[in-house]
This record gives C-alpha cells, structure tokens and sequence, in this order.
C-alpha cells in the first residue's frame, strides 16, 4: 500500500504561496521539484504537464537534477514509466 509522504500537501502549498501564479506550469513545476528533495524519493517520479504555456515548467523539471522524468501526454507517461520501471 501506498502511503503519501507526510508534509507534501505543506511544501506545495508554500512554494505556491511564495510565488506570483502568472505561469502555474512554472509554480507547479517547482513545487514538484521542492517536494522530491525534501520528501525523498527511492523510484523516478514522472510527472505529466499539458497546456499552454507548458514549456517552461518541462524545462525546470529536466534541468532540476533530480530524477524526475517530464512527460507530454498520458500515453507517454506511461511510455516513460514501464520504461522507468525497467
């Protein structure tokens, strides 16, 4: 069973508050990044973003140097997870 690390909901809240949300994408992209290094994560996390105005928070997910794999759409988040998976 799955359980959510405890204090996640809290760091995203507060890098979303700490923040001007004119470009959610970016907002959303750091608070991902936030959370996987003060949480931790022991698997790659894949996380999809899709919209406009996308680019920018795929960029700071690539750039993060952590293990977190953007995807563009559900089926290659999928794709990039079987293939995380091994």
């Amino acid at each position: 069973m799955w359980v959510k690390p405890r204090g996640c909901r809290e760091l995203l809240r507060d890098v979303v508050v700490q923040n001007d949300p004119v470009d959610l994408h970016v907002v959303l992209a750091n608070a991902v990044v936030e959370a996987y290094k003060q949480v931790g994560f022991n698997v790659p996390l894949v996380v999809r973003l899709e919209g406009t105005e996308v680019e920018q928070g795929r960029k700071i997910l690539a750039e993060s140097g952590v293990d977190i794999i953007a995807a563009k759409d559900l089926t290659d988040a999928a794709t990039k997870v079987v293939k995380a998976a091994g």
